[in-house]
């Protein structure tokens, strides 16, 4: 299988200016109309979302990424293996660290929302498992058949959607999470030995 071109850096570090103003500007700026997206999502409340996407949710998580590694090892993909675990640490560290910097509430603590899985970790902006889905998507996907991407590339934004339908966070915390994780992939690619 042939192996795609390196990623360049402009796209990266775009994305993560991109993520960088998105974080200011949901401090303020843009915050009511995150609101009324986060409500049109939990408004669409199914009984079938409610049992699954709590537990769907942590596709997005280091635990997600350590069984993905795992199995990539123990299938002979050592060096992918590596790269899917290295580039989803590094997308998650950013994340953690954006937190702290943006220091946004979760919905949960700014207005009612009902949470449904257990109390996250840290601040709201931006979302670390997008940020790990992503990050791990961008490694994995050069790497496999194409009938295989379609599927693999819609998981980050699905694990987006569960972040906001289970009350952890906001639209925009999903899109800066995304936007870091594509980035770090990227730069990922780019820099791998």
């Amino acid at each position: 299988m042939a192996r795609k071109r390196r990623p360049g850096l402009i796209r990266p570090i775009v994305r993560l200016g991109a993520a960088a103003a998105l974080g200011y500007a949901t401090r303020t700026k843009i915050h009511d109309a995150d609101e009324r997206a986060r409500s049109i999502v939990a408004g669409r409340r199914t009984e079938l979302f409610d049992r699954t996407l709590p537990v769907l949710t942590d596709l997005g998580s280091m635990y997600a990424a350590g069984g993905a590694a795992a199995a990539l090892f123990i299938g002979g993909k050592r060096r992918l293996a590596r790269d899917v675990i290295g580039a989803s640490a590094v997308a998650w560290a950013i994340a953690q660290g954006a937190k702290r910097l943006f220091g946004r509430p979760r919905p949960y603590e700014a207005d009612e929302v009902e949470l449904l899985v257990r109390r996250p970790a840290g601040e709201s902006y931006p979302s670390g498992h997008p940020a790990v889905a992503a990050a791990l998507v961008e490694v994995i996907a050069p790497q496999v058949r194409s009938f295989v991407r379609p599927p693999l590339e819609r998981l980050p934004r699905f694990v987006g959607f569960s972040r906001v339908y289970v009350g952890a966070h906001y639209p925009s915390d999903v899109a800066g999470g995304l936007l870091i994780g594509r980035a770090v992939g990227e730069l990922w690619r780019r820099f791998s030995p």
